[in-house]
């Protein structure tokens, strides 16, 4: 059976609640200033806005994988992670 709506909606950041937007840790008018149109917001940011803890949990990892200078994993095994949460 294919479905004709995700299960989890993708809300875009002018759907966001305060409590959503700080889960990004951004607040929601610097986001929107920051973008052209609400659909340069990843998918899966958009999704995980359903789950504000959820977010904020995945936001401090997926910062601290990616940009964060005290990440010890080198670039090759970096990437792995990356490709096996993916």
């Amino acid at each position: 059976m294919r479905l004709t709506e995700p299960r989890v909606p993708c809300l875009n950041p002018s759907e966001w609640t305060p409590e959503q937007a700080e889960a990004m840790a951004r607040d929601t008018a610097e986001l929107q200033a920051s973008l052209s149109d609400s659909d340069n917001v990843f998918n899966l940011l958009k999704a995980l806005a359903n789950h504000p803890a959820l977010c904020s949990a995945w936001m401090g990892f997926s910062t601290h994988l990616l940009f964060d200078d005290s990440n010890t994993l080198p670039p090759k095994e970096r990437e792995m992670v990356i490709l096996r949460i993916g």
